[in-house]
């Protein structure tokens, strides 16, 4: 019960203050209880995955560069969002064998940009695939034509979602909140939104969707409502408006992107926006891949957040 309060005070409130008084508990814990015990009690600071059980949902952010990849499990039950880049297809293969993915439920491609869908064709070659999803639109890019090709000698159907069709993986589900519309002019905004509920919690994913397909998710009254955001576009300054951000009123926000890369992921605007906020913040950049799990009544991750809410031109990473 200590843990579950521990973690519930922090996830609500996410003030200052108990970030400040959060090493001082754990070197009383320490102190009066050893190491072990600590471990028990405070299960987001890397308490082993019981992977065995289907209302138990397995999230895990990898870290694919200035990217995007996100693994959710359920089971044996699997759900890839996204597959990073070229220099890191290879890296989420190798990660989803060692996670013991041998077919993908959920194969989803947010859209075609390269840094989103390479991975996704690395994917398509090494797992069996279930239901195939990717948004609605052509692009004359290499990399497309690779997923293209993937799909046709896999002989798979690409389908293409409607906001509010659900799907079910292990005891959670997937609901579609977006694309809104059509016609756009900034491919980004084409990404498919989804939420992955459990019970209590609940998980968002945007891709790059940029400030025209965030406010018609408004417009349409989409539940944004979320636990966890996977901060959209890497940080970038054209997502993640600021009426959007409130609509989801994430208690933790967890951003992919690379270190030192040349387009200043995270953007000022959206860190000084998390910031003023009080969200914990998890960064791929700076902590790697990022795991968490989520049951219907419990949301716990792995490591403590890194709280850097530095803008990416600035970030230095400590060793």
């Amino acid at each position: 019960m200590k843990g579950k309060w521990i973690m519930k005070k922090y996830k609500h409130t996410g003030h200052r203050s108990f970030r400040i008084l959060l090493p001082l508990v754990l070197a009383a814990f320490l102190l009066l209880f050893g190491p072990e015990t600590v471990r028990e009690h405070l299960p987001n600071l890397g308490r082993p995955y019981d992977i065995s059980s289907t209302d138990i949902l397995q999230v895990h952010v990898l870290d694919v560069g200035n990217g995007l990849s996100v693994l959710v499990t359920s089971g044996e039950e699997a759900l890839l969002y996204d597959g990073g880049g070229r220099d890191t297809s290879s890296f989420v293969v190798a990660y989803l064998k060692e996670q013991g993915i041998q077919h993908l439920n959920y194969c989803i491609a947010s859209h075609y940009d390269a840094d989103h869908l390479y991975g996704i064709v690395g994917a398509l070659h090494a797992f069996t695939t279930g239901t195939l999803i990717a948004p609605d639109y052509e692009t004359d890019t290499k990399t497309y034509e690779a997923f293209c090709r993937a799909v046709t000698e896999k002989e798979l159907t690409v389908t293409t979602p409607a906001p509010g069709q659900t799907y079910s993986l292990g005891e959670a589900v997937v609901e579609i909140l977006g694309p809104a519309g059509s016609g756009y002019e900034d491919e980004n905004d084409y990404s498919i939104v989804l939420k992955i509920s459990i019970g209590e919690h609940s998980l968002l994913l945007t891709g790059d969707a940029a400030s025209v397909s965030e406010q018609e998710l408004l417009d349409a009254g989409a539940d944004l409502n979320a636990d966890v955001l996977v901060v959209g576009h890497h940080g970038s300054y054209s997502s993640t408006g600021k009426d959007f951000f409130s609509a989801v009123s994430p208690s933790f926000a967890v951003i992919s992107c690379g270190l030192g890369n040349d387009y200043g992921h995270p953007h000022k605007r959206v860190m000084q926006l998390l910031e003023s906020s009080a969200v914990p913040l998890y960064r791929t950049d700076l902590q790697g891949t990022i795991r968490f799990s989520m049951t219907g009544s419990s949301l716990s991750f792995e490591q403590a957040p890194c709280e850097d809410y530095s803008r990416g031109d600035e970030t230095v990473k400590i060793p």
